[in-house]
């Protein structure tokens, strides 16, 4: 509604496998699917969140969070997925891995 009703420009992204940038913060194990060839039954070790985990989507919050951060943004008192930089007036709204970028200057939008 801000950019609209002030003119500004809006980029839209969608952060393609978003949950792999994430690290993870606990043990967690996987068994390769029976389509995957395993004839020894192995378990392996994850490095990097995924898709299906239960934990991905809050693992790769807390990684998007602490990038805005050192960016300098901060996060919008009424809503967790809004992120707002005062200083170079620019307002990051984040949903799952969509992210829409806006401000009054399109150099001031990060790109």
């Amino acid at each position: 509604m801000i950019a609209i009703s002030n003119k500004w420009p809006i980029l839209q992204y969608n952060v393609k496998n978003a949950f792999m940038y994430a690290d993870i913060d606990q043990e967690i194990y996987v068994q390769l699917p029976t389509s995957f060839y395993n004839n020894n039954n192995k378990v392996y070790r994850l490095c990097k969140a995924l898709y299906s985990l239960k934990q991905a989507l809050r693992l790769w919050y807390k990684h998007l969070l602490k990038i805005l951060n050192k960016l300098g943004f901060v996060i919008f008192n009424y809503d967790k997925g809004a992120f707002i930089n005062l200083t170079i007036q620019c307002i990051i709204l984040y949903y799952v891995n969509d992210i829409i970028i806006s401000g009054p200057k399109a150099d001031n939008i990060i790109t």
